[in-house]
């Protein structure tokens, strides 16, 4: 990738000059050397600069792919697509290129992304083993972990099945307090609140009803100060009524039906039979 000259092509297309843009920051022979690949630039005054570019760093990262999705984005499409296709050879395909990846280069990543992998191929045959290693090794990940970004979010959410009920609660309580501050950026918390709903099931279907209201609690706050996200916001309606079920409390019943109403509303015909499924569980 030449970070240069996707610079230069930004700085170009918004009509600034190369003393500018370079003005109380760097020379501006300096930045034309980086433009042409010359020279590197420390990570603070490229910030500084795309700021005089009026740019954000994901934005010119966008720029910089061409638009296109990123490893970790193409990696989670592809295994997602391959699961609803109940595609298994696909799924092994993956799992196979990602352990070759892991002995090769030994990041974590590999390793995790294989493990995940696994799991998928598990939920379709149930025949395809899952080691106590496997489990051990990605709760060992996100435990020793002090800093819960996205992909730790993406991780934790897909790794639930294949880990002990005591472990999903443990590592759900971490990612709430690993996650205070990155959870500013909307991608992250919408994703945090998504795992969260799930973990409510967990605790909802294991008979764990103070958990359930604990986590049900948090969500309440983090969806009050959140626009939209109008689906995670009525799943969390439904699950509250389903909560309110199990505590005998009759307005439960009135939750969880006006949640599957708007389900209906939204559309998704799928995706509200199912939850009617689960609502005939309790009832």
């Amino acid at each position: 990738m030449n970070y240069g000259e996707t610079f230069k092509n930004i700085r170009i297309s918004k009509g600034y000059s190369l003393k500018e843009v370079a003005e109380g920051i760097v020379s501006s022979s300096f930045l034309s050397k980086f433009e042409r690949g010359e020279s590197d630039i420390s990570l603070s005054n490229f910030y500084l600069l795309l700021g005089k570019l009026n740019i954000s760093l994901e934005e010119y990262t966008l720029i910089l792919r061409n638009f296109q999705p990123s490893d970790l984005e193409i990696f989670l499409h592809t295994i997602k697509h391959a699961y609803e296709q109940n595609n298994i050879p696909f799924l092994i395909d993956i799992y196979y290129e990602e352990e070759k990846k892991w002995k090769i280069h030994s990041l974590d990543r590999y390793k995790c992304n294989y493990i995940i992998t696994k799991s998928l191929i598990r939920d379709l045959n149930g025949d395809f083993e899952i080691t106590n290693s496997d489990k051990d090794f990605i709760s060992d990940y996100l435990f020793k972990n002090d800093f819960w970004g996205y992909y730790e979010f993406i991780l934790f959410g897909n790794a639930m099945s294949i880990l002990e009920y005591q472990t999903i609660i443990l590592l759900a309580k971490e990612i709430i307090s690993k996650s205070k501050f990155n959870i500013k950026i909307p991608k992250n918390k919408n994703e945090l609140i998504r795992i969260l709903l799930n973990v409510v099931i967990y605790t909802i279907e294991n008979d764990y009803i103070d958990d359930s209201k604990w986590f049900l609690n948090y969500i309440d706050d983090l969806l009050n100060n959140t626009h939209f996200l109008y689906f995670e916001k009525t799943k969390y309606l439904f699950l509250k009524g389903i909560y309110q079920i199990k505590r005998n409390q009759p307005e439960g019943i009135q939750h969880a039906q006006k949640a599957l109403e708007i389900m209906g509303t939204l559309g998704d015909a799928n995706v509200q039979n199912n939850h009617k499924l689960f609502l005939k569980k309790f009832i």
